[in-house]
């Protein structure tokens, strides 16, 4: 379910939800409001799906979050 495989295509995968989520993750936002731009996106309209996928950033260290905001990391 992360990754892409033969039976789950990349739009379905944490990694495909996640660069939805990322896309619209362009300022900071609060939880709330990335849900609310990205919830109508098919891959993302499940609650659990984006919480999981927003664990998963989490941990692999895309995101961070701080003072009720999520934001992206740098890049660098």
């Amino acid at each position: 379910m992360i990754l892409p495989t033969k039976y789950i295509p990349l739009q379905d995968s944490f990694l495909g939800v996640g660069a939805i989520i990322l896309k619209n993750l362009k300022a900071p936002r609060t939880v709330g409001e990335l849900w609310r731009a990205v919830h109508r996106e098919s891959a993302v309209s499940n609650p659990d799906r984006f919480y999981l996928v927003l664990d998963f950033l989490f941990t692999i260290k895309v995101i961070a979050f701080r003072k009720g905001v999520l934001y992206r990391r740098n890049e660098s």
